[in-house]
């Protein structure tokens, strides 16, 4: 640590200028009286006293600033002390940045290795990606066509639904219709099969009766046959008697 010192001046003491005060020579030499020298001696005394009260007030200040040079100093040293430190670290890191900037150059190495890969990769992808495009193109073509058939026929299909709707609801109309008609037929032959059985009934009844009046008929047939040949038989007889 450096040291600052400030070299006090000497000054005449009191006894010195006592003396010089008391010596006729001194006095004899200035060619002035005793009275005339005491003022002048007290008027220069009276200078060195604020002269030494200024040189003592500079010596204080000097002090005081030789005190913050000294604290600037302790702090400079300490300052100096960690800029060391972070010196040393600052070197620790310049040695892993270098470290890692060779490791980065490696890596860069390989990447540029592997990006000149990727390129032709992707030179490859891009004719791949021309063609696909191609086959897209073509395929989106036929896709466009059987969307179009497609919608033709969703189109023939809705007609086609509509006019089978039509057709079902003609169809269940005309099944209405028939069952209505099939309804009245079964009543009419209902109807039909209720007047055959009566008529069944009644051709029953007169065969019955044809029955009964043809044997009637008969019986009345006979029975005038019956008196026809007895007649006959008496009118024979009585013509046999009258011809005996």
């Amino acid at each position: 640590m450096q040291s600052f010192s400030v070299k006090e001046e000497r000054f005449p003491s009191s006894s010195n200028k006592k003396e010089m005060a008391e010596d006729p020579l001194a006095i004899r030499s200035n060619g002035l009286g005793y009275e005339a020298t005491n003022r002048l001696l007290r008027a220069k005394l009276t200078i060195l006293n604020k002269e030494v009260d200024t040189l003592r007030q500079d010596y204080k200040s000097k002090s005081e600033e030789c005190r913050k040079l000294s604290a600037e100093l302790a702090r400079s040293d300490e300052e100096g002390a960690r800029l060391d430190s972070s010196l040393s670290s600052a070197r620790d890191a310049a040695a892993n940045l270098q470290n890692k900037l060779e490791l980065t150059s490696q890596n860069l190495t390989r990447a540029q290795a592997e990006n000149s890969s990727l390129n032709k990769e992707l030179a490859s992808a891009k004719k791949d990606l021309k063609l696909q495009k191609q086959q897209t193109s073509a395929v989106e073509l036929r896709l466009n066509r059987a969307l179009e058939d497609n919608e033709k026929l969703r189109n023939s299909m809705k007609q086609t639904q509509l006019q089978v709707k039509d057709d079902r609801e003609n169809q269940r109309k005309i099944i209405d219709q028939l069952q209505c008609k099939l309804k009245t037929l079964e009543r009419q032959r209902m109807e039909f099969t209720s007047i055959c059985t009566k008529q069944s009934h009644l051709i029953d009844n007169l065969q019955r009766q044809k029955a009964h009046l043809e044997a009637n008929n008969f019986l009345h047939t006979a029975e005038n046959e019956f008196d026809n040949i007895l007649d006959w038989c008496l009118k024979g007889e009585n013509k046999a008697k009258v011809n005996s």
